[in-house]
């Protein structure tokens, strides 16, 4: 395996112990994206969670935020993976 394997899985076990001890879907969405932000180094990262026909963006850190706490009709939504 190569270094930066051996460091992605590493980060990803580290993630996974995380959301073992979380005890609130709070806590969840806060590691799940805290993990994101590590293991692909973007330049902001966001959680966002589908609501029956809406989503809504729970988690976010980019260099200004934009949309944490919006909720948006899936169409609208670029996050949404369509």
């Amino acid at each position: 395996m190569t270094t930066s394997t051996v460091e992605t899985l590493s980060t990803l076990a580290e993630a996974i112990d995380e959301l073992a001890s979380a005890d609130s879907l709070e806590e969840v969405q806060r590691r799940v994206h805290a993990a994101a932000r590590r293991l692909t180094v973007p330049t902001a990262a966001e959680l966002v969670m589908r609501d029956g026909r809406n989503c809504c963006c729970v988690e976010e850190d980019p260099i200004v935020p934009l949309l944490k706490g919006r909720s948006f009709a899936l169409e609208d939504c670029v996050s949404a993976g369509r």
